[in-house]
């Protein structure tokens, strides 16, 4: 696919702008934090936030896309003007993807010289993040009732229209069937017209990568660095093959159907309706069960989300989550769902369950909510910010601290920062080691609207 560039505007006066100085800290009048939040005490050390670093946010008003880079002491580091109207920014490092409605837009915020790029999607598209590593940042955009489906990696710039790439005649893609390896260089997603399961293979993270395609029947299931499993609904039961990529097709084995599988130590490990954990690998002839799953009477297994680079799922059930890993072992259940409206996601190690966090590496609580009411998660979901009466609090890494009043507006991936609105007034607030709020940055000057995404990101 054809790019464009995007053109840059003249050099902004960065003197008028360094008037983002630190305004007088906020004056707290409260209990203490911890024991709000109920942090556990007398046990080691609970797994820490900081997987995902930062060093500077992106301010970016949604009616005209012009970006400006701050660090944590509001100083301008670089500005993007006039990138177009933008629905959502997406992140991972220095790399930004601003989505528009007909193009995706690309900044690397550590190369402030190269110009901006633009990859073309078609107008009406629904743009999504896919499932890779928090190091991979790759888009698809396609249309909700089906059709072609673009594929863009925000960090180097490739793009692809799969159904052209693989010379479909009429396509029928869904980005809901999309299912990517970590690296996002595996992409495998279901044509409803040939009923075939299309795999792309990128050789390499270059924007010129060479690209294989296969094919295989059925819908993708999983895809890992190797392996592409594929499923079949026949009636109450399920054809499931795992194939080895550019090997030979493998023959379907018969199990209960599944509702989510990761793929590890080169076997399909997945979850069926019916609580079974089952392994398949290449060559099998039947499905191993691992495990049945203890769940409440009526309470079958709706989903299962792999965590942690792939190595757990978290099994959704009506009214019960259980973390298991893929032999199968119980590390958690509660009769409880997750606490946040987000759907878990590969990068995750602690899950908010009930009124628990749990690291799910092993399955131990971390702290528990208490009488706090959650906002948002960092991205690996040990660090979490909630208000305690008006109070804005976040806690990660066995600590509690204290943001502030006001509204939150966005959470740092370590927790450790975070935007917060309180009025007309928009406030960068940074935490350092200890979750000791230094004074806010305000930000007002470059927040024409309450429309305006924050990203934080690492020049």
């Amino acid at each position: 696919m054809r790019m464009q560039r995007a053109q840059r505007t003249q050099s902004p006066n960065f003197a008028a702008r360094r008037m983002l100085v630190s305004a007088a800290a906020i004056t707290l009048a409260v209990c203490a934090t911890a024991a709000v939040w109920g942090l556990t005490r007398d046990e080691p050390a609970g797994p820490s936030s900081a997987s995902v670093s930062w060093s500077a946010v992106a301010v970016v008003p949604r009616t005209t896309g012009d970006v400006t880079v701050v660090d944590r002491a509001g100083h301008i580091l670089a500005e993007y003007d006039g990138l177009g109207r933008t629905s959502a920014v997406e992140a991972a490092g220095s790399h930004l993807a601003l989505v528009g409605s007909t193009a995706i837009t690309l900044v690397d915020t550590a190369v402030p010289d190269d110009e901006p790029v633009k990859v073309s999607i078609p107008a009406g598209s629904k743009v999504v993040r896919l499932g890779t590593d928090d190091e991979h940042l790759l888009l698809a955009a396609g249309k909700p009732a089906g059709g072609e489906i673009t594929v863009v990696d925000g960090i180097t710039g490739w793009s692809a229209q799969i159904g052209d790439t693989a010379g479909l005649a009429d396509a029928r893609l869904f980005t809901a069937t999309i299912r990517v390896d970590p690296t996002g260089r595996t992409i495998a997603v279901a044509d409803a017209t040939s009923f075939q399961t299309v795999v792309l293979r990128r050789a390499d993270d270059t924007p010129e990568a060479e690209v294989t395609v296969d094919y295989y029947a059925d819908q993708p299931l999983a895809v890992g660095e190797r392996l592409v499993a594929t499923s079949q609904v026949v009636g109450s039961r399920a054809d499931i093959a795992v194939h080895t990529l550019a090997g030979s097709v493998a023959i379907p084995v018969g199990a209960a159907i599944p509702v989510g599988a990761t793929i590890t130590d080169d076997a399909l490990v997945a979850v069926t309706v019916d609580g079974e954990v089952i392994r398949v690998r290449p060559g099998d002839r039947s499905a191993r069960t691992l495990a049945t799953l203890e769940l409440p009477s009526g309470s079958e297994p709706t989903a299962a989300y792999p965590v942690l680079g792939g190595t757990r799922l978290i099994v959704v059930s009506r009214g019960n989550t259980t973390v298991v890993d893929t032999d199968g072992a119980v590390l958690y259940t509660a009769d409880e769902l997750t606490t946040l409206d987000t759907t878990p996601t590969r990068g995750q190690r602690c899950l908010a369950i009930g009124s628990a966090i749990v690291d799910v590496s092993n399955g131990t609580v971390v702290s528990e909510l208490g009488t706090a009411d959650p906002l948002a998660q960092t991205g690996d979901g040990c660090g979490l910010a909630a208000t305690v009466g008006s109070l804005l609090t976040v806690a990660t890494d066995g600590q509690s601290g204290r943001l502030g009043f006001g509204e939150l507006v966005a959470l740092a991936p370590d927790a450790r920062g975070a935007i917060v609105r309180s009025g007309t007034r928009t406030d960068l607030v940074v935490l350092g080691d200890d979750l000791a709020a230094r004074d806010p940055v305000e930000l007002t000057v470059l927040v024409p609207s309450v429309a305006t995404e924050f990203t934080f990101v690492d020049p």
